[in-house]
């Protein structure tokens, strides 16, 4: 099983990644896990986050909530930009290469809110 992601301070990673795989075994392509900035969480500034999406759906599930979105009205609430999707299989290889839930690339790690 992979570590935790140790870069940020809450669990939207581990909580999206687990999330995708508890429904997503049953149903390809049905969801999709995302990673992204957000400027507009609780924290007062950018931060990369994750999350899942089923079709116009955004699925929220960190800190142990499951909060359900639009998807136009998330990504204009939170400022989301940089958005990187990942499908099941393209998250399991992710997680088992890195042996972490995310963030798994470079462009990720090191994008800016601004882009």
């Amino acid at each position: 099983m992979p570590e935790s992601d140790t870069q940020g301070t809450g669990d939207c990673f581990e909580a999206a990644y687990k999330f995708l795989t508890a429904r997503g075994l049953g149903a390809p392509g049905r969801y999709t896990l995302v990673h992204g900035n957000v400027a507009k969480l609780s924290q007062g500034h950018c931060v990369n986050h994750a999350w899942v999406e089923e079709g116009d759906i955004v699925h929220e599930v960190s800190k142990g909530r499951h909060l359900q979105f639009i998807k136009s009205d998330y990504y204009e609430l939170h400022g989301v930009k940089n958005v990187r999707q990942y499908s099941h299989e393209e998250a399991l290889m992710a997680s088992l290469r890195t042996r972490h839930y995310g963030p798994w690339d470079e462009i990720e790690r090191d994008s800016e809110c601004t882009a």
